[in-house]
């Protein structure tokens, strides 16, 4: 009887785990994954804070856009294995190796998520100034979970 209570809460934990990170690592970055297109090529006001050349800010909604299709594909495959585990562990009697190696797959899809973050925030820094790039990193710094109010705008995803 503990075992299936206790293999629910570790896949609870795992899908809360992998929408929080992948959330709020998306928003730091300063782009919106779960929404196909965005008004603007930014959604938040972090750029504009940096005063982008042209060239710069077509280089960086490059940049945006990549990593908007890739976050999105992690995000859905992600999602695909929450639905598995969860019929895993809904299943009587529960596999424990399948749904662990199920929890496997969504902490490697954390895993990639946080690797797409980083090269996404490196790709953006290799295109700014010495100044630019100090006030990315300040206002990064300073922006929390940029859920809510705060450097890149209101609501989730800085909308407006």
């Amino acid at each position: 009887m503990k075992r299936p209570i206790i293999l629910g809460l570790v896949a609870l934990s795992a899908a809360l785990n992998v929408a929080f990170v992948g959330t709020w690592l998306a928003h730091v970055a300063g782009c919106v994954v779960h929404r196909p297109t965005a008004p603007r090529a930014f959604p938040c006001g972090l750029h504009a804070e940096l005063d982008l050349s042209d060239a710069q800010r077509r280089e960086i909604e490059a940049l945006v856009a990549r990593f908007r299709e890739s976050a999105r594909e992690i995000c859905a495959e992600a999602g695909r294995h929450r639905t598995e585990l969860f019929a895993l562990l809904a299943a009587d009697p529960v596999d424990r190796e399948a749904a662990e190696a199920k929890r496997g797959e969504i902490a490697e899809c954390q895993q990639r998520m946080q690797e797409l973050v980083l090269d996404h925030i490196l790709a953006q820094k290799a295109v700014l100034t010495p100044e630019q790039r100090a006030e990315f990193f300040r206002v990064l710094g300073e922006s929390g979970t940029c859920l809510g109010h705060g450097p890149l705008g209101r609501g989730a995803g800085g909308e407006d």
